[in-house]
């Protein structure tokens, strides 16, 4: 007797024969008696608790019998998953994982998301050193969200392969990923001895090692990738975020530039992201026409760009174009409505127009959500003293010093304070 044969990619059959135990011919006879001994025993009629499917007969048999229970089954539903499982763990069983990959196969190809094969078909890959099956299982571990799984995948392929390069930067990005920057970096290092001129591989040791606050280490991995391939917009948009964060605009706005003619086929969200990081870098730099330029092709590419809005609204006030900065901040505020930015810089513009009520109320919603911000507190002490000066009644006025002035102290307390940090 044969387990049923599988067809392979190529066109070929394949079968695989059950244990051998005394001569072929009468291994049929045998696995049919114990198959039929471990029936009778499910349909006694006597009272055992303890009696199960083929848990009283010898090992050998049992092997027989769930053998010929899973061709049995497979002979009337050729798809049946629990069958195909049962066979390959019977191949594996036999030291014929060739075989049991068939098996595992077809059943992850009739249920994808079948742990428990998945795992042994893992198994199975790692016996027979195919690396390239436990990177495609990886794939699918990472496809469905587990990546612990994917992890495992690739620490096999690592000890199969020691130096395989694809092994040592995807399990490098899953670190990464879950903020391991130190244990990722040791990977991307192992991973870069073997690959020096991958400008990938340099980018990513880049970013681990910025995570970890080594700056100028991280800065030097993005340029070397830049000098073996300069149109990797990757390395040159690190590259530019670095610089941005070291408070060197001019070098920033290079790299970000740089990235941006090379990054054709980048996702929309980079490119939205170097377009505010630009429009920044244009206000820090006085040139608020350029800001305004790049700020405004963010909001043609996702007009719902909370900074990009804040941003263009900033640069407006700068030009004192009030009313088109009070338009962009109430559109920022229908994104986020607790977001203290957007409502102190609301209430500045509204101050700035003399609506000095309306302006009061904003700020003061800004107050608890930035308490530490001594700028908030000083433009309500500067709208509660104009407040003041139309106040009807000498007692009305008084109020609105004296409120004024204890905003003006708690603006000073926290300037001190923060210098003080």
């Amino acid at each position: 007797m044969s387990i049923p044969s599988i067809q392979s990619t190529n066109g070929t059959t394949h079968e695989v024969s059950i244990p051998s135990s005394g001569t072929q011919e009468t291994l049929p006879g045998v696995a049919l008696a114990a198959l039929q001994a471990a029936q009778n025993i499910q349909n006694s009629t006597i009272n055992q608790s303890f009696v199960a499917d083929f848990d009283l007969l010898p090992p050998a048999a049992r092997h027989l019998a769930k053998t010929s229970q899973w061709i049995q089954m497979l002979g009337t539903e050729p798809n049946n998953v629990v069958a195909l499982e049962g066979l390959g763990d019977i191949c594996c069983l036999e030291d014929r994982p060739h075989m049991a990959k068939k098996y595992y196969e077809k059943a992850m190809s009739i249920d994808p998301y079948n742990g428990s094969v998945m795992a042994k078909l893992s198994d199975v890959y790692a016996r027979l050193h195919a690396t390239r099956m436990l990177k495609l299982l990886a794939k699918t571990y990472l496809e469905q969200g587990d990546y612990e799984g994917a992890k495992i995948q690739y620490r096999k392929i690592l000890d199969i392969e020691h130096y395989n390069v694809d092994a040592l930067n995807n399990l490098g990005l899953l670190l990464y990923d879950s903020e391991d920057y130190a244990t990722a970096q040791l990977y991307y290092e192992q991973a870069l001895a073997h690959a020096p001129n991958s400008p990938s591989i340099l980018t990513d040791l880049g970013k681990a090692v910025c995570r970890q606050g080594n700056l100028e280490q991280s800065k030097t991995y993005f340029i070397q990738a830049l000098n073996i391939m300069p149109s990797y917009w990757q390395a040159s948009y690190h590259l530019g975020e670095l610089y941005y964060r070291q408070h060197e605009p001019e070098n920033a706005k290079k790299a970000f530039l740089q990235s941006m003619q090379s990054m054709r086929h980048a996702p929309k969200k980079r490119m939205i992201d170097i377009l505010n990081f630009l429009g920044s870098i244009c206000m820090q730099q006085q040139n608020p026409d350029q800001a305004k330029q790049y700020l405004e092709q963010v909001l043609n590419m996702n007009p719902n760009n909370l900074l990009a809005l804040q941003n263009l609204a900033a640069t407006l006030i700068r030009q004192d174009n009030f009313v088109q900065a009070e338009r962009h901040l109430r559109n920022a505020l229908d994104l986020d409505p607790y977001d203290w930015f957007t409502l102190s810089r609301l209430g500045y513009v509204l101050y700035r127009q003399g609506r000095l009520e309306q302006a009061k109320s904003f700020l003061e919603e800004a107050v608890p959500l930035a308490p530490s911000n001594h700028g908030i507190l000083n433009t309500l002490g500067d709208v509660l003293l104009s407040m003041s000066n139309f106040a009807q009644d000498e007692a009305t006025k008084r109020k609105y010093i004296m409120f004024a002035v204890s905003r003006f102290n708690q603006a000073q307390y926290e300037r001190y304070e923060n210098c003080m940090l």
